[in-house]
């Protein structure tokens, strides 16, 4: 009730800002639930393909099914030996390059909605002190319009323009630590990537050596 009495004494521009907050928020907690689901899924398949990788010992005898992560980066070794007329080290290299620009680009897709909540956490600040000088406006303009400085006359315009300042931090501070959060998880899997694509580079130089 006192958010509804705050939100209802509010002048029209404070209301505003506080709804534009309130969306915020919601898409806050939205890209939240669906990063952090992507993430953890894709975190838990590398970790479970890294295994099959590392048991491998040549191209062809790794066997992933169409929804893998690492498939992708198979059949593209595959594909570049196959349009590949001598299998040496310009192959290798040939194939690093396919790897890395592939791994870099499903990267790129990760971070995909994170960069709204470093927006959010940069903007809703701003947002949330605009509502408050507004509030605080109307407090002097109270004051002249009553020739009075009691209580009674800022309080309102007063309580707005806190309760604004405060709900944008509440959106920028959730924003700002999600964003932290999630750059440090996709490092991780990055990391994890690259590590699995080097061994992939491993055995399919194993089958260049082989094929001489």
């Amino acid at each position: 009730m006192e958010f509804l009495e705050l939100y209802h004494q509010s002048s029209l521009v404070v209301k505003a800002v506080i709804v534009m907050l309130l969306v915020l928020q919601f898409l806050v907690i939205s890209v939240f639930v669906v990063k952090f689901i992507q993430l953890f899924l894709i975190s838990f398949k590398l970790k479970k393909e890294k295994q099959i990788i590392l048991n491998s010992k040549n191209i062809k005898s790794i066997n992933l099914n169409d929804k893998s992560i690492i498939k992708a980066f198979v059949d593209d070794i595959i594909d570049e030996t196959s349009l590949s007329r001598y299998q040496n080290q310009a192959l290798l290299d040939r194939i690093n390059l396919r790897l890395e620009s592939k791994a870099s680009y499903f990267i790129q897709g990760l971070k995909y909605g994170i960069n709204l909540l470093a927006s959010f956490g940069a903007l809703t600040p701003f947002v949330g002190l605009f509502g408050t000088v507004w509030g605080i406006m109307g407090s002097f303009e109270s004051i002249k319009n009553a020739n009075n400085t009691s209580l009674e006359y800022i309080a309102p315009h007063i309580s707005e323009a806190l309760f604004a300042t405060a709900l944008g931090l509440f959106v920028a501070i959730p924003s700002v630590f999600l964003y932290n959060f999630f750059s440090k998880k996709i490092t991780s899997i990055s990391t994890e990537l690259e590590f699995v694509l080097n061994h992939l580079i491993v055995v399919a130089s194993r089958d260049i050596n082989e094929t001489k």
